[in-house]
């Protein structure tokens, strides 16, 4: 079970998790994308340490695990 993202710490509203590819390297990013009224409107955005190709299920687990931890960790 994943942990749930905090919600924007400015306008309280939803994030998204997602991933990247830049060649072999790979990571995730929290972003906030004004979908509608409930979504985040301040475009924040803060990014997981980079994996490479080749990284066990637990490895990358590890990298999200640890972003989420990383958004959380904060007052709001």
């Amino acid at each position: 079970m994943s942990a749930r993202l905090k919600r924007c710490p400015f306008c309280g509203g939803k994030v998204s998790i997602a991933s990247m590819r830049d060649e072999d390297e790979h990571w995730f990013y929290v972003f906030g994308l004004h979908k509608n009224d409930d979504y985040c409107h301040c475009r924040v955005f803060m990014e997981s340490e980079k994996f490479r190709d080749g990284a066990t299920d637990k490895e990358i687990k590890a990298v999200r695990s640890e972003l989420v931890a990383k958004w959380n960790r904060r007052d709001g």
